[in-house]
């Protein structure tokens, strides 16, 4: 991963981590805990797992927390069936190691193909189907099921690793934001006038909500692959709206994005917990699944490589027992 690339996920990661910490400062001033802990069941101590002829056993003092991005712009089919609670076009599994402090990052494209639960529109159960993990959000009927649905089918993913919490925020929360700071300064890297007439190669323009959103949303998904694009617009996007953030005071902070986008922010960890992330630390390289990206028949399909996935789950989840 180049320099440029890494700069932009930490600065992605320290946005995640600073709406984190204003949770945390949310719930404390207001003295609720308006979040339910959803508790998965942690590895026993028991649980040693062999690979390549080595020995490796569940680290128990691993947290992970699911961050997702919502879309709930576009409207999902999968097999006829219609699912109305929007997309999760970011997912980012954070990895906390609790005696360390450290947080370790990885990146899962909303394309990746994998099997998703399809529920009907009254919570009913239908079927397992072969779809983009970014649709599996769109079949809870509450953001509360969506995000145990995500939970689930990301656990699934990486073989079944506890996921033992969920942080959400709508895209439109991101916009209210932007408005709150006075919009965000971004020097257009290339031709995105097809976004919106300013968006030129070179043209420096402060978006306002409106204009920011749909530049972090757009995609052509006529062209395979273009979801990179966007994501490297939302990580150049982020990196300017963090360096606005960074350096407000914690009272600040929770009336930028609290006051400006409470209402879009869920979450079921608890507030004590959310507020203590601030204090970790976190490697600035993402860790990213390879695999294959093809056109599908409506749109990019994502194929991990089994075998690299699960030396990632290994190096980030377990600890070597072999002497």
């Amino acid at each position: 991963m180049n320099r440029r690339k890494i700069i932009m996920v930490s600065m992605t990661i320290g946005l995640i981590i600073l709406i984190l910490a204003s949770i945390g400062i949310y719930t404390k001033q207001e003295q609720k805990a308006t979040a339910v802990q959803t508790e998965q069941s942690e590895a026993e101590d028991n649980n040693v797992v062999t690979y390549n002829g080595k020995k490796y056993k569940y680290n128990t003092d691993i947290k992970a927390l699911l961050f997702l991005g919502i879309d709930r712009s576009e409207k999902v089919e999968v097999n006829s069936q219609p699912g109305e609670g929007g997309q999760a076009d970011t997912i980012l599994l954070l990895v906390l190691e609790r005696s360390e402090k450290t947080l370790k990052v990885i990146e899962v494209s909303r394309d990746t193909m994998i099997d998703i639960s399809v529920y009907d529109a009254s919570g009913s159960f239908l079927a397992k189907s072969k779809a983009q993990i970014a649709l599996q959000y769109a079949y809870g009927n509450s953001t509360r099921k969506s995000s145990q649905l995500m939970k689930n089918t990301v656990s699934d993913l990486f073989y079944g690793i506890p996921v033992n919490g969920v942080i959400t925020l709508d895209i439109e929360g991101l916009s209210k934001i932007v408005d709150a700071v006075g919009g965000v300064r971004i020097v257009v890297p290339d031709d995105y006038s097809v976004i919106d007439p300013a968006f030129t190669t070179g043209t420096e323009v402060v978006m306002d909500g409106s204009q920011a959103e749909k530049y972090i949303r757009y995609r052509d998904t006529d062209v395979t692959g273009s979801n990179d694009d966007r994501m490297r617009r939302q990580n150049q996007f982020l990196m300017a709206l963090i360096q606005q953030l960074k350096g407000m005071d914690g009272s600040t902070l929770y009336d930028v994005v609290m006051r400006g986008a409470g209402e879009y922010i869920y979450t079921d960890v608890k507030a004590e917990e959310l507020k203590c992330l601030s204090n970790y630390g976190y490697e600035e390289e993402m860790n990213t699944i390879p695999g294959k990206m093809q056109a599908g028949p409506d749109h990019d399909e994502f194929y991990p490589d089994e075998s690299k996935l699960y030396e990632i789950v290994l190096k980030l989840f377990y600890k070597s027992i072999d002497k």
